[in-house]
């Protein structure tokens, strides 16, 4: 079953009733226990927040160590196909070298 929510009514920060005497928020929370619930959800938030901070920091080195390294790649790069062209190259030709270096040992 159901039940139905209390109409909106403004709440006082002092924890004493509003003006159609429903009880604060914090009021309602102390009686009912979820004050220790709040409190170790807002420590744990803040935790998570301290920690996804620190994430974070570190990402944004590990970002300037790529960079970095980009950096210094970047004079490579042109001559790197040129040398893969010549290693495929290479290595297509030491089957036949391989295969004659057996048939002159026999």
């Amino acid at each position: 079953m159901r039940r139905s929510s209390p109409r909106w009514a403004p709440t006082r920060r002092s924890g004493k009733p509003g003006p159609n005497g429903s009880p604060s928020p914090a009021a309602a929370a102390e009686r009912s226990g979820r004050r220790p619930i709040v409190a170790v959800l807002a420590y744990f938030l803040r935790r998570l927040d301290s920690l996804l901070g620190n994430i974070v920091a570190n990402l944004g080195k590990i970002a300037d160590g790529v960079e970095g390294v980009d950096g210094h790649c970047a004079g490579v790069g042109p001559g790197a196909d040129r040398l893969n062209e010549l290693l495929a190259s290479a290595a297509a030709h030491l089957d036949t070298a391989g295969r004659e270096a057996e048939a002159l040992g026999h």
